[in-house]
């Protein structure tokens, strides 16, 4: 992850980034309605315009206390997948981040720490752009 813009949001006391161009919408939390069988991290199904989207709770997927109440919603679309990932709160859009290290995030792609004028960030890549993966 380098240059270009991204949307910086926060969940508990971490921060994460995701390039500008995959966040296809920013709303209030939702109606949700239940998954029955699935795992915690995933908060219910919300309507998006007349089509179901899985939600995805971050706090709950890292490990971290997971929100009662309140958030926002990312929406995110790929090529072949449509997600929208529970925040604690969208912090505002930044530019020129640098990548410092990587590691595994596991079934959901790699995190990345990014280095910014106000500190570090953790990046997050989610999904293959044309056949490769790259900052989501």
């Amino acid at each position: 992850m380098t240059d270009g813009r991204y949307l910086v949001f926060a969940v508990t006391d971490q921060k994460y980034a995701l390039a500008v161009e995959d966040v296809a919408e920013i709303m209030n939390l939702p109606a949700l309605y239940p998954l029955p069988k699935a795992p915690a991290y995933y908060r219910g199904l919300m309507n998006c315009h007349g089509r179901p989207i899985p939600v995805l709770d971050l706090a709950t997927l890292y490990k971290r206390v997971p929100l009662d109440k309140g958030g926002k919603i990312l929406v995110l679309e790929g090529k072949t997948v449509t997600l929208a990932l529970l925040v604690q709160r969208v912090i505002g859009i930044v530019s020129g981040l640098h990548s410092a290290d990587q590691e595994d995030g596991g079934d959901y792609g790699v995190e990345t720490s990014l280095s910014g004028d106000d500190g570090t960030i953790r990046g997050i890549y989610l999904w293959p752009r044309q056949g490769n993966i790259s900052a989501a």
